[in-house]
């Protein structure tokens, strides 16, 4: 393997996250190597660096949530690195995201506004263009369903899910289901502080639901296979409240998400079954074609609680109606 300068990825690092503060990555790397700087004034002219710019540095790495700055006398500590740099990417990606998206906006409206201010007609009809989102196993899942999925001023949202497919991303949200270690590891004190983010999200959207048979025995089984902390069913029970109603089909569907009826997100899959992207496409008649399947199915399925009434199953509490739901 190749031998790699740490110096110069945490230039990379920090030049990423656009942190162009002056002699930051020599503090830094001195922090992590040492863990802790009692008195600047011992260590400023070591460091090639003026007292003044050394205090400067402190302030932003404590802005970052990097270090935890204390005062009478002067003491500064490092904070997990990789907890801390997990929570700066995962926040920098969220930005990046919702910039891209309102230049998005704006291209549209503005190719739109040309076209009207001339009084433009197109030789045939113009089809919307079709959209893929890349979905990579590191996302962060809480955000990539917030604002990938499921996100956006959509109220309306109708989620059909025939065969189970595998997500990486959650996966890794099953692991913050079950394990108050990998939640603290990856910046979450509670899952609490998860379903905050979410409702924070998703103040006023409603759900239907449809899956099948097969998808949901399936799901059951990942469901019972996967321990949640029993100390979090309170915060559980207490902060979920969405507006869903899930429905439970003896036919065969396909897997497809319709928000609001002005996008269609269809699962792009590998040989595996394991999820690689979405398509999203906006054009009126395709959405409408599932739509209107959608609608027919939903109306001659079962609602969950009955279907689990009739098989005579456990009676289903609102985590697991949810966790079958979305999960």
């Amino acid at each position: 393997m190749e031998n790699q300068n740490p110096f110069s990825k945490l230039v990379d690092l920090f030049d990423a996250i656009d942190i162009n503060e002056k002699g930051i990555e020599i503090v830094y790397d001195y922090l992590i190597k040492n863990h802790t700087i009692e008195d600047p004034k011992s260590i400023y002219q070591t460091l090639g660096l003026s007292l003044k710019r050394i205090y400067k540095i402190f302030s932003v790495l404590k802005d970052l949530e990097l270090v935890q700055v204390y005062s009478r006398p002067m003491k500064v500590i490092l904070n997990d690195p990789i907890t801390s740099w997990e929570k700066i990417v995962s926040d920098k990606i969220k930005q990046i995201r919702i910039e891209s998206n309102e230049k998005i906006t704006n291209c549209e409206m503005q190719f739109k506004s040309m076209i009207d201010s001339y009084n433009l007609i197109p030789e045939q009809p113009s089809l919307p263009p079709v959209e893929y989102i890349n979905i990579l196993g590191d996302n962060e899942p809480i955000d990539f369903i917030n604002n990938e999925l499921l996100g956006g001023p959509e109220k309306n949202i109708f989620i059909s899910k025939g065969l189970r497919v595998k997500i990486d991303f959650i996966e890794h949200l099953y692991s913050l289901l079950s394990s108050k270690a990998y939640r603290k590891k990856n910046g979450y004190a509670n899952f609490g502080e998860i379903l905050e983010k979410w409702n924070k999200d998703f103040p006023n959207h409603t759900f239907n639901v449809l899956l099948s048979e097969e998808y949901l025995e399936e799901t059951i089984l990942k469901i019972a296979q996967t321990k949640i902390d029993p100390s979090e069913l309170k915060i559980l029970t207490e902060k979920m409240n969405p507006n869903i109603e899930v429905r439970v089909s003896q036919n065969t569907i396909g897997n497809f998400i319709i928000k609001e009826d002005e996008e269609l997100l269809q699962y792009s899959v590998d040989p595996s079954n394991t999820l690689l992207g979405a398509f999203i496409s906006r054009q009126k008649e395709i959405i409408d074609v599932f739509s209107n399947k959608f609608s027919e199915m939903y109306s001659q399925s079962v609602e969950i609680s009955q279907f689990f009434k009739d098989k005579k199953k456990p009676q289903l509490t609102l985590l697991e109606k949810i966790a079958y739901a979305l999960f």
